[in-house]
């Protein structure tokens, strides 16, 4: 929190019900103490003489200093006017919200973070340089400064120590704006808290007792670590824990009511599990989701690892073994967890089933993927996988009402499977339209345009208000001019045909018709290897 000794205006209410207005009350509390543009010159002219800068770009700093002062120095001059202050704020949230864009050269990345673009992460360095050079001062400069203060600022320290609260201020700021800033940094931090107490090395031991406990950190280990690889695979980022460092066995398949029994019950409970942990009574716990997501979670960092590693942790060889280790893990659940033609008599039954199934199969998508993209290779596992992603995906849908009480799942549905995989068939669909000359792999029309005639459907569905409703909203598009284009087929031309060639040409735009280019770009981008498909940012 910002000092109570600051300079803030008496007038402000720091402490306002409404998100809103609280955000806008704590922008206007950081501006108002902002130092002097006399003192940041001074301080900016030492910033520079003190020569190499390894934290940040000095040029970007010198130049973004000044942009302040001169872009917003006539509404931060003393006496400053809450009124003023608030309009500096309401811009720098706004800019805030936008992200930043990629310049080409050092001209357009000045200005795309100075001026009227000037952002709360600017505003915030800013401050952080403040308070270094501050604390850098010299003896005979420091003996000057505390003249030009104020405050709790009549000393060096309590200068530094208001920079500090201040650039911590622009920070939250920062993460309130966005909802993925805030997803990632929690993730962080529940990920280096279980690693530093110890949850991922928790070698089995011959004989170890059960306990409690063991089994309840061992469950919340395997949880975090499945969630880690959900949450890599949607932001396009390296996962938090890896394979390499777990040495955590996977929790014992008991019922939750059996952990909190006495000793003597617990053990007993432990010595009815087979052999390789998982119940023999057919029924279903927590512990049996949570050990067969795991088993997949495995599978899954060992795909990112070499899809957003470098070069040198790709091999096909080890991509081929995955694939077979993936395979087999259908193998190794037990029967009752696997989907079969017998009806289950559970409704709870079927869904764990459906859902495992799902998993399953994403990590047949993300594995095909890759192999696909770095290794060059035949698509047709890919299509094959992406069929039967999205078949099952509008099979929920079609059963909606047989699935009423996870009505709440079935956004995560169409995000994690459904999107995906009719991007891949999009794609697929229109490349096999542009070139039909060339050999093809085999994609059933009459079955895939039906089936993403239901995820049209199920999209549509999704409520303007749901998280990346508008991600819903430009897949459905994409999806309609798909079959558009497909089933009306090409516009008649009175130009010769052209000459069949073993190199295929582009469509242009006017044969796309309504169908932008890059909607097509982003279709051949659904995956983690290029940038995130999902958009964490919300409206507010």
């Amino acid at each position: 929190m910002l000092s109570p000794n600051s300079t803030t205006p008496t007038s402000v209410n720091v402490y306002p019900g409404d998100k809103q207005t609280l955000r806008l009350s704590l922008g206007v509390k950081i501006l108002s103490q902002l130092p002097t543009q006399a003192t940041c010159e001074e301080l900016m002219e030492t910033y520079k003489a003190k020569g190499l800068e390894y934290a940040f770009h000095q040029p970007t700093i010198l130049y973004c200093m000044k942009s302040l002062w001169t872009t917003f120095g006539h509404n931060l001059k003393h006496p400053r006017k809450v009124e003023k202050l608030q309009d500096i704020a309401q811009l720098l949230t706004r800019n805030t919200t936008q992200p930043l864009e990629d310049a080409e050269d050092g001209r357009a990345w000045l200005s795309s973070m100075s001026g009227q673009r000037f952002r709360w992460e600017i505003l915030g360095i800013l401050f952080c340089v403040l308070g270094w050079v501050a604390a850098k001062l010299k003896s005979k400069e420091q003996e000057t400064f505390p003249e030009a203060q104020f405050g709790n600022r009549n000393h060096r320290f309590g200068f530094i120590y208001e920079m500090l609260e201040c650039a911590e201020g622009c920070l939250n700021i920062c993460s309130g704006l966005d909802v993925g800033n805030l997803l990632l940094v929690t993730h962080g931090e529940i990920a280096n808290a279980v690693t530093g107490l110890g949850f991922h090395h928790r070698p089995h031991q011959p004989n170890m007792p059960v306990s409690t406990t063991l089994e309840m950190k061992r469950r919340v280990f395997t949880a975090i670590f499945s969630n880690d690889k959900t949450l890599s695979v949607f932001a396009g980022r390296p996962p938090s824990l890896s394979h390499r460092y777990n040495a955590c066995p996977l929790p014992l398949d008991l019922p939750d009511e059996i952990l909190l029994a006495d000793k003597h019950t617990l053990q007993e409970a432990a010595k009815n599990l087979d052999s390789d942990g998982w119940s023999t009574d057919m029924t279903i716990s927590t512990a049996s989701r949570i050990r067969a997501y795991m088993l997949y979670a495995m599978i899954m960092d060992e795909v990112l690892e070499m899809s957003l590693g470098n070069d040198a942790q790709f091999s096909e060889a080890r991509l081929l073994d995955i694939r077979r280790r993936n395979d087999e893990i259908q193998e190794k659940l037990p029967p009752w967890l696997r989907i079969s033609n017998v009806t289950s008599s559970s409704n709870s039954l079927e869904w764990m089933q459906t859902a495992l199934k799902f998993v399953g199969l994403q990590c047949s998508f993300l594995i095909e993927q890759a192999f696909v993209k770095r290794a060059k290779g035949d698509c047709q596992r890919l299509l094959d996988v992406s069929r039967q992603l999205l078949a099952m995906t509008v099979s929920i849908w079609t059963a909606k009402d047989h699935f009423l009480s996870y009505f709440s799942d079935n956004d995560w549905v169409i995000m994690c499977y459904g999107i995906p995989s009719a991007g891949v068939i999009c794609v697929e669909l229109l490349n096999q339209m542009e070139a039909p000359h060339l050999p093809q792999s085999y994609l059933p029309r009459s079955e895939v345009i039906q089936n993403l005639s239901l995820l049209v459907g199920f999209l549509d569905w999704v409520r303007p208000t749901a998280p990346n409703a508008g991600l819903c909203g430009r897949m459905l598009q994409i999806i309609k001019r798909t079959l558009d284009k497909i089933l009306d087929g090409p516009a008649p031309s009175s130009a010769l045909p052209r000459a069949n060639n073993s190199v295929s040409t582009p469509m242009t735009d006017a044969e796309y018709g309504s169908m932008q280019l890059d909607d097509l770009d982003w279709l051949n981008t659904i995956d983690w290897t290029t940038r995130p498909f999902v958009d964490f940012r919300m409206d507010e």
